[in-house]
């Protein structure tokens, strides 16, 4: 009799089991976490880059105290300092993004603003330091050098390098925003 009505129950609610579970919203796969674990590393090896970047201007600026004028050793290491500051903040943003926590709405408004971040400061800081380095190699100490040449060959390198690197970075910015939108690959 119990086992009777048990199984008349089980089969009344059985069609809205099915229509719950159908309309379940989809959880984060473990694709995902990989595309933002890749991120956060990738934005600290820019910051640990970026910190001994500094440190080797600081050694070159200790080491041959003239070669270039003072005002623009404090201009370059301050825009490094700041590109590193920027990076450092990008990575901490990067790290607190949580796909289980956060709503959809929530990690949308965290992508625009790292990416807001990263346009703004990352890419025009290195925009500054390309611009700085480049018009300092036309100074008269360095004007009449023949090896500016292989400075500009490292200018450029640098900057495709960046425009690379910031490019890669969009694109898994992206697909941590689209991650409930994406079928699995």
């Amino acid at each position: 009799m119990e086992l009777d009505d048990l199984k008349s129950k089980w089969q009344s609610i059985q069609p809205q089991i099915e229509t719950i579970s159908e309309h379940q919203p989809k959880l984060p796969t473990k694709r995902n976490f990989e595309v933002r674990t890749k991120l956060f590393w990738r934005t600290c090896f820019a910051a640990t880059f970026t910190f001994f970047c500094l440190i080797a201007n600081v050694i070159l600026e200790l080491s041959l105290p003239t070669i270039y004028p003072i005002y623009w050793a404090i201009a370059i290491d301050l825009l490094i300092l700041l590109a590193l500051i920027c990076e450092t903040i990008i990575a901490r943003l990067v790290y607190r993004i949580n796909l289980w926590k956060y709503t959809h709405m929530e990690i949308i408004s965290m992508i625009i603003r790292i990416k807001k971040l990263y346009k703004l400061f990352e890419l025009w800081s290195s925009i500054a330091i390309t611009m700085m380095i480049g018009w300092l190699s036309m100074l008269p100490p360095f004007a009449g050098n023949r090896n500016i040449i292989y400075l500009w060959i490292i200018l450029a390198t640098a900057f495709v390098a960046e425009y690379i690197f910031y490019k890669k970075n969009i694109t898994y910015l992206n697909e941590i925003k689209n991650w409930d939108n994406e079928d699995e690959k």
